[in-house]
C-alpha cells in the first residue's frame, strides 16, 4: 500500500457501517484496487465483517489474473 491508500481500519469501519445499515453492496474502486498488495485481505475482511454485503471491484484488470485465485471464492 502507499500513503494515499485508504487505511485498513477505515475500510473496516465502512464495512461495519454497511453491515449495520444493511447496505447491500460495497464497491472497491478509485485508482487501481488490484495494485494493492492487501486486496485479498481487504476482501476477506469485508466478507467477515459484512457477510451479507456484495463486494464489487472496478478495475482495468491489470493484476486480476494474478490475484483471481486469491480473491474469487469458488462457487459450490
Amino acid at each position: 500500500t502507499t500513503s494515499i491508500d485508504m487505511p485498513l481500519n477505515t475500510i473496516w469501519d465502512c464495512a461495519q457501517a454497511a453491515n449495520l445499515f444493511s447496505i447491500p453492496s460495497i464497491s472497491l474502486t478509485g485508482g487501481e484496487p488490484s495494485l494493492r498488495d492487501d486486496l485479498p485481505e481487504i476482501i476477506t475482511g469485508i466478507e467477515n465483517i459484512a457477510p451479507n454485503t456484495n463486494i464489487s471491484i472496478t478495475s482495468n484488470g491489470y493484476q486480476l489474473s494474478k490475484l483471481s485465485e486469491k480473491i474469487i471464492n469458488p462457487i459450490s
